[in-house]
């Protein structure tokens, strides 16, 4: 949810940069700091899915409104029937969809075990992936 006020991707370059610029900056090596994001990337995730699953639907069975909508939920399951399984791991890219996507397959009650392996995926390429590439920007010489 915090994702709708920082620049994830951003800030991921930002620290790839920084460790290959100032490699004692941030006190741990490339890969481990690549782990540790993908590991928070993951469970923030979960965290979503889960508020989407468990607060989700009350809050669209009390409130009948443009945002909180059956119409929207019903949207969002269509959404995820059409564009597939892929559809968590891709979200990850698209910095408006990132924080949302997992609270509307929360809400949407997709199946738990198919999100948290699609999630993983999405979790593991996002995090180091983008995290490396700013790492190799960082050693491109000026």
């Amino acid at each position: 949810l915090i994702g709708f006020l920082f620049p994830g991707d951003t800030l991921l370059i930002i620290t790839g940069i920084l460790a290959a610029t100032n490699p004692g900056a941030l006190g741990m090596p490339i890969w481990l700091i690549a782990v540790f994001i993908s590991i928070a990337a993951f469970a923030g995730g979960e965290l979503g899915y889960l508020i989407g699953h468990k607060v989700g639907p009350r809050i669209f069975e009390r409130k009948e409104s443009g945002l909180f909508s059956v119409a929207n939920v019903n949207r969002t399951n269509a959404s995820c029937e059409r564009f597939g399984r892929m559809a968590v791991t891709t979200a990850r890219f698209v910095p408006v969809v990132r924080p949302s996507a997992p609270i509307r397959a929360g809400v949407g009650h997709r199946s738990y075990r198919r999100y948290s392996l699609f999630n993983a995926i999405g979790a593991v390429v996002w995090g180091m992936g983008i995290t490396l590439l700013g790492f190799g920007i960082g050693h491109i010489p000026p």
